[in-house]
């Protein structure tokens, strides 16, 4: 007999859509979600009472949390990241919409999503370096510092002694997004007739996330979020290591002792008021926006650190420059939300 050639690993750039694939993730999605309205519409069927009526609902949301929370840990990407935008809603959106229970347990996703092993993670340095993270760095760590709905960061050495994070893009990450914006494009063009035209908003949304898997993209970003706001001695974007950086990775110095915004115990322990780290992280946002015209579009908790003495900008992904025409209405339109005027520029 002759010789079998060993099948060719699959590659972390493979975008071509698996419609099969995709069909099988959303019927997952389906079941669940058809699995969490009938809990909802049995446990309240009887239900007349409003004080119980709510003690109720807390005790569904609370279950249906948790299989939220499990379905977009099992599928990732997609859903991961549509689970990662509704646990962002907090603050001044929160009670009003979303349920504490799933903004609670889904937060989980913005840096601490199911990580994977350093093996497989690994497939995507060989591809971009043609070696091992192990021999590409003086030392990696296994197990990452953060994991998220698109990639996950390892701590690592550089040869000349250096302290870094890698962030590595999931390895079928390109591939499982593709599949399932086939579903969605197919399900947009059915409902479509009907007279609700969703395909505009699938192709922003797939844009938009095509964008945040090109990790040179962002690295290009960090460096000219890093120029714009140099003046500030508050605020520090982390340098970019060109050499150890492609698509689909991105090398980045490191930076230690790093506190999430949203952990106010942690803010308060280490002597900072959560209101002034708030009040600086509004300002940072609003001067890019209203003043360089550069807006950041996933400005989420678990992308946002701050230091004793500055906030640190962690990713930039979904970062766009906007038109000057745009800035200028943006600018106008804050003006006069805050001013109550009501005069036609």
């Amino acid at each position: 007999g002759g010789t079998t050639e060993a099948a060719p690993k699959p590659s972390h750039k493979d975008n071509d859509p698996n419609f099969a694939v995709g069909m099988g993730r959303s019927m997952r999605a389906m079941s669940v979600f058809n699995e969490v309205k009938a809990d909802y519409e049995q446990s309240l069927a009887n239900v007349t009472n409003e004080a119980e009526r709510k003690a109720v609902l807390k005790l569904v949301h609370a279950r249906s949390a948790v299989k939220a929370l499990q379905l977009a840990k099992d599928l990732g990407g997609i859903y991961n990241k549509a689970a990662q935008l509704v646990a962002s809603l907090q603050g001044g959106a929160g009670e009003r919409g979303i349920p504490e229970e799933y903004t609670r347990a889904l937060s989980i996703l913005t840096d601490r999503a199911p990580p994977k092993p350093f093996s497989y993670m690994d497939s995507v340095l060989v591809e971009e370096f043609g070696q091992s993270g192990k021999e590409l760095f003086k030392s990696i760590e296994d197990e990452p510092i953060g994991a998220a709905s698109l990639a996950q960061v390892h701590k690592a050495t550089l040869h000349d002694g250096r302290e870094v994070a890698v962030k590595v893009i999931y390895p079928s990450l390109r591939k499982e997004m593709a599949s399932d914006f086939a579903v969605i494009r197919t399900m947009g063009a059915q409902i479509k007739p009907g007279g609700l035209d969703m395909t505009w908003l699938v192709a922003d949304l797939e844009a938009a996330l095509k964008q945040e898997l090109d990790f040179e993209s962002e690295g290009k970003n960090a460096e000219e979020s890093a120029k714009r706001l140099s003046h500030l001695s508050n605020v520090k974007v982390p340098a970019v290591l060109w050499n150890y950086t492609r698509s689909g990775v991105l090398t980045m110095e490191l930076e230690k002792d790093l506190i999430k915004v949203s952990d106010v115990p942690a803010l308060v322990q280490a002597g900072l008021k959560p209101q002034a780290v708030g009040r600086l992280i509004a300002d940072t946002f609003a001067e890019m926006a209203l003043c360089h015209g550069h807006v950041h579009g996933d400005p989420h908790a678990g992308a946002r650190r701050t230091l004793a003495t500055a906030t640190c900008t962690a990713t930039h992904m979904q970062e766009t420059f906007i038109s000057e025409r745009e800035a200028t209405l943006l600018r106008q339109s804050w003006y006069c939300l805050i001013t109550g005027c009501t005069t036609k520029w």
